[in-house]
């Protein structure tokens, strides 16, 4: 069994602007609320104004892209220490 690195996601929830890129290029890490139009992190937590969630090494790329192409820059992504 080869043992992947995990990446701490963050995402400054308030400030999303609903624009869908992070879900279209990360969908297995990425949905839209229904409810208020913003994106989510799949089974995050909430910690004060950021969603915070995990992802494996084989979700970073498309993570790392949808952190580039967010148009308000509030997506954030760092390597879990052990």
């Amino acid at each position: 069994m080869i043992k992947q690195n995990k990446y701490t996601i963050s995402q400054q929830r308030s400030k999303c602007i609903g624009c869908g890129v992070c879900c279209q290029l990360a969908p297995d890490t990425w949905h839209m609320n229904e409810a208020d139009g913003k994106s989510e992190i799949i089974d995050s937590i909430n910690k004060k104004e950021w969603s915070v969630g995990q992802i494996l090494e084989t979700e970073l790329s498309e993570n790392l892209k949808a952190q580039s192409e967010c148009p308000v820059k509030i997506i954030h992504i760092q390597q879990k220490t052990v």
